[in-house]
């Protein structure tokens, strides 16, 4: 269900050009900055496990950082 939504917002956006897109893959960035963050913050989390998400949450960041300058020029 989860991947229908998400993309079928960006389906839905292609209707309405590329910075509609890249809005709806930001907001897709959103989800993924949110559960990486809450996931390295989690008590039970193993510092192998910790140091992965951090990595994960910096490379998520970047992302959604490039779709919003994108999204922005376009």
């Amino acid at each position: 269900m989860k991947q229908m939504l998400t993309t079928g917002k960006v389906a839905l956006a292609g209707l309405m050009g590329d910075g509609a897109i890249l809005k709806a893959m930001k907001t897709n960035e959103d989800d993924t900055v949110t559960a990486y963050d809450r996931a390295r913050q989690h008590a039970d989390a193993r510092p192998e496990s910790v140091a992965f998400f951090e990595k994960a949450l910096g490379d998520e960041q970047r992302h959604r950082t490039w779709f919003e300058q994108t999204a922005a020029a376009a």
